[in-house]
């Protein structure tokens, strides 16, 4: 199975060698755990060659900018890396689910980063209305992945749920069922730990100028 490196041995030794292609791979955690620029690396990191990346950004952290720095700092082509990026910048569920789907059917793309997953999907605190369009989105997501090769991966913020006392990805119960690999991101100080839902795997990783590295 091919895989895109994370930027840190340790994560991608705990991820069986880095982000997997044919697979949905969600990366959940509070802000300031990494999720973002685990994205933005595995970007600057995609093979070249492989195709396209399609990234999806839901919340304006999207920075051109910060890919250049990623790049360079790793010895890689800027503009090649930048060049080889799409963005998508959709503010509303409708947007976002119209221009993924018209992104997969198109057969452009090898990849697709989404930050964040549920963001559009919430509003005022509380769950909208839009739960199954957020469900049908992952669904295709899903297959996409499996059917085409596409690497899928996904940044999610996490919420609390009173009644089991547990802090779970947003919008889990809508979209656990479609998604292969689920890892969840902490943050303690200058440290960051990545955890394997499935198999309570874990990884210490930094944050730094040159994206996601070993600490």
């Amino acid at each position: 199975m091919r895989r895109v490196s994370t930027g840190s041995r340790s994560f991608d030794s705990m991820m069986e060698g880095g982000t997997a292609f044919g697979r949905f791979t969600e990366f959940s955690g509070e802000e300031g755990t990494g999720k973002s620029q685990l994205l933005f690396t595995l970007a600057v990191l995609f093979p070249r060659g492989s195709g396209r990346v399609f990234f999806v950004d839901t919340g304006g952290t999207f920075r051109p900018e910060r890919l250049h720095q990623i790049a360079v700092l790793r010895g890689i082509e800027p503009d090649a890396v930048l060049g080889n990026v799409d963005v998508l910048e959709p503010r509303s569920p409708e947007k976002m689910a119209e221009g993924v789907v018209a992104a997969l059917a198109s057969g452009s793309y090898a990849g697709v980063l989404v930050d964040t997953l549920s963001e559009l999907f919430y509003g005022a605190g509380a769950l909208s209305r839009e739960t199954a369009r957020l469900s049908l989105l992952c669904r295709s997501l899903a297959y996409h992945a499996l059917a085409n090769g596409t690497l899928v991966a996904a940044a999610n913020g996490v919420r609390y749920n009173p009644e089991s006392n547990l802090t779970h990805a947003q919008g889990f119960e809508h979209t656990a069922a479609y998604i292969h690999t689920r890892i969840s991101l902490r943050r303690n100080a200058g440290r960051w730990l990545a955890v394997d839902s499935g198999t309570n795997a874990r990884a210490e990783f930094a944050v730094g100028p040159a994206g996601i590295v070993d600490i």
